[in-house]
């Protein structure tokens, strides 16, 4: 119920005057009887006539101070009226009735107690008939001044890297703010917000991986807005994975010359780790791969272990350990002389090729870090097979062919560093040499009849391959399992002198090799 207060006034007076007057004067009363048809009829009331009433004020105004209304009001018939205030409306929080409107004959003030519309009546009534009228106004508060400028703090613009889950944004307070508005998204900023906060920080949600998201902030409160810069930042990468191995995890009968692949994803390079036979530990075989294979040049007969460990820039997976197979095959047909370099120079091919150290001949870790497993030459060392007592030995007696399998690790030869001479002159023998870019060469006669440039080889273990085929005059030589040259060569002259693992001969003091050797193999007939 609305609580009422009245106030009568005289907005005008009516006065009926009746004056009798009889003059007697000793006539007639002029009230004579007088028959029906002369009598006049009685006067008819009059029809009142309703009041009206305006009332005007401010419409709006600010929190504190009065609020002053006034009205008009008029009766055509001049009825005295009598005015009613009232509140018909007002905001939440306001505690305001009737008996705070201060009213006068002119009109009415009130003080409000919140902000918000109030909304007053005012009727007058002349008895018969009333009229009212409405007037509403809105209270504010004292205008307020935007939030200040402020600044995005982290993550950095431009930052890469972030984590994918829990990152939080942050930035400076800006003055004035109530709330801050958070815009995120892919590739543009979104209309809507996508979080209002209270603090200068919000922690995200998962977001995706490998993704540049845009960033800014806006402060608000009742006088406005501020708007932050825009950043950007991308997130972490996801880890790689590694699957999908070929040779398939548990094969068998796969060739000793045999490309290795898996599948991978995230993954900018590859290490790949080897292990079989006597190893107790796993070798790191090839590393820095850019794509997901490996040529691999295998020993037959034999269970290989491998993993392979996918990098990219922000994280590494190592794979699962697979194993596989390898079929038999007949390494020992045609083969002239075979050394292992395990801590010894002995020929395990049974023909009596055992070398002769000269100089600090050592060993060392082999491909598969196996200590003392291959042999270490630099520095004048080199080892010579004595063949003068051999004279049937069948490095003296290359018919079919020639070919050298044996790994190498460069560690920085001289140009030329010889690998293998055989008596090398004009009219015989052939050489085998690396030069100080890491090229390999082959010649015959004192003349290079083919070779491969550094980009094929690398400063870790490498398996070279040189098959020389002298029925079709065609020398090949392969690079850890890939053929990267094939070429036309004569045969060469074969002769009786011994031969020098690392040196061009027992007496020069240059052509020296620096790389460590091992597995070395020589065949009187081609490979493949």
């Amino acid at each position: 119920m609305v609580d009422r207060r009245v106030l009568v006034r005289s907005v005008g007076v009516a006065v009926l005057i009746v004056t009798a007057l009889f003059v007697l004067l000793g006539c007639e009363s002029p009230i004579a009887s007088t028959s029906p048809l002369n009598a006049n009829p009685p006067a008819a009331s009059p029809v009142n006539q309703a009041p009206s009433v305006t009332l005007d004020g401010p419409t709006a105004i600010v929190f504190g101070g009065p609020v002053e209304l006034t009205f008009t009001a008029e009766d055509p018939d001049d009825d005295p009226l009598t005015v009613e205030w009232a509140f018909v409306d007002t905001p939440a929080g306001s505690e305001a009735t009737a008996d705070d409107l201060d009213t006068d004959d002119v009109g009415a003030t009130f003080v409000p107690d919140a902000l918000g519309v109030f909304t007053v009546k005012i009727t007058v009534s002349d008895g018969t008939d009333e009229a009212s009228a409405t007037h509403a106004v809105t209270v504010v508060a004292e205008p307020v001044d935007p939030p200040g400028a402020f600044a995005l703090s982290s993550p950095s613009n431009n930052a890469t890297r972030v984590a994918r889950s829990g990152a939080t944004l942050s930035w400076t307070a800006a003055s004035g703010a109530t709330v801050y508005d958070v815009y995120i998204g892919v590739g543009s900023i979104p209309d809507s917000p996508t979080a209002t906060v209270a603090g200068t920080s919000h922690t995200l949600g998962t977001l995706s991986y490998n993704t540049t998201y845009q960033w800014r902030i806006v402060a608000r409160n009742e006088g406005g807005s501020s708007t932050s810069s825009t950043w950007s930042f991308t997130t972490e990468r996801a880890a790689p994975t590694v699957s999908n191995p070929n040779p398939a995890n548990g094969s068998t009968d796969i060739p000793i010359e045999t490309m290795i692949t898996w599948s991978a994803t995230n993954a900018d390079e590859y290490d790949v780790y080897m292990r079989f036979g006597r190893m107790d530990k796993f070798a790191l075989v090839q590393s820095g791969l850019k794509s997901p294979g490996y040529a691999a040049s295998l020993e037959g007969g034999q269970t290989y272990q491998w993993y392979v460990v996918a990098r990219n820039a922000e994280k590494s997976t190592t794979g699962p350990t697979w194993e596989f197979t390898t079929q038999s095959v007949d390494l020992w047909n045609g083969l002239a002389a075979f050394w292992q370099f395990n801590a010894s120079l002995t020929d395990v091919s049974g023909n009596g090729h055992n070398g002769t150290p000269f100089g600090s001949v050592a060993y060392a870790a082999d491909r598969f870090d196996q200590d003392r497993s291959a042999v270490s030459l630099g520095g004048g060392s080199f080892i010579e097979i004595n063949l003068e007592k051999l004279a049937q030995s069948p490095l003296n007696n290359h018919k079919e062919g020639f070919a050298a399998s044996f790994w190498i690790r460069d560690m920085g030869s001289n140009d030329p560093g010889f690998a293998l001479s055989k008596g090398e002159n004009k009219t015989s023998g052939y050489a085998v040499t690396f030069d100080s870019k890491g090229g390999l060469r082959v010649s015959r006669h004192l003349e290079t009849v083919a070779g491969i440039e550094r980009d094929h080889l690398h400063r870790d273990w490498n398996h070279v391959l040189i098959s020389w085929d002298f029925a079709d005059e065609r020398i090949r030589i392969w690079a850890n399992g890939v053929m990267r040259l094939e070429t036309t060569a004569q045969p060469f002259i074969n002769n009786g002198s011994n031969l020098l693992i690392g040196s061009e001969s027992s007496q020069a003091r240059e052509g020296w090799l620096n790389a460590h050797l091992d597995d070395m193999r020589i065949y009187t007939r081609p490979l493949n």
